[in-house]
Formats: C-alpha cells, structure tokens, sequence
C-alpha cells in the first residue's frame, strides 16, 4: 500500500482499460463530478430477506438454548465445588472420584 494523497484525501492508483464503464467519477482536483452517481431504488428478493431473517431468530433461540445450558453447568460445578469443600473440612476420609 502506498501512501498517496490529493488535497489531503488518499487516493488509490491502478491501471484500467480505457473500455471500462464507470458508473460515476469524481475529481478531486477539480473538486467536481466527472459521471454525477445516479440515484436507483435498491431491489431485493423479499423471499430471501425473510429466509435469512427467520435463520438469524432460530440461530439466536439456539444461542440463548446454549446460554442456558451454560448457566446450568456452571451452577453444577459450584454445587459440586461447594459439596467436596464441606467434604474436606469433615474426617471421614471420602473423596470423590470423577468416573468415565
């Protein structure tokens, strides 16, 4: 990458068939539009917007779902902890040994 500014804005350089269409251009030197930009209404496939709409809320069901879960372990894991801890501080030489 090359640092390259004009009047302060940085510029990218690259080489191009003279064929090209551009659809708009502005100078920066001239402080002007070479191909004024044309205002068009964006078109989108409605079936296909709705589709990844309904993918996003199921993948976020599935998240809070894997939230839960989480929750659930962790308060598991201090059960455990809080009941090999109270173990420990009694003599009954118990120990609690993780199985397969």
């Amino acid at each position: 990458k090359h640092d390259i500014k004009i009047k302060g804005f940085e510029v990218e350089i690259y080489i191009e068939d003279i064929k090209d269409i551009h659809i708009t251009e502005y100078s920066l030197l001239n402080d002007e539009w070479i191909v004024k930009p044309k205002w068009k209404k964006p078109s989108y496939d409605n079936k296909l917007v709705e589709k990844s709409a309904d993918a996003t809320k199921e993948s976020q069901k599935i998240q809070g779902s894997i939230n839960k879960l989480n929750d659930k372990i962790t308060s598991v894991k201090e059960k455990i902890t809080d009941i090999e801890n109270k173990m420990s501080k009694q003599s009954w030489g118990v120990q609690l040994v993780p199985q397969n």
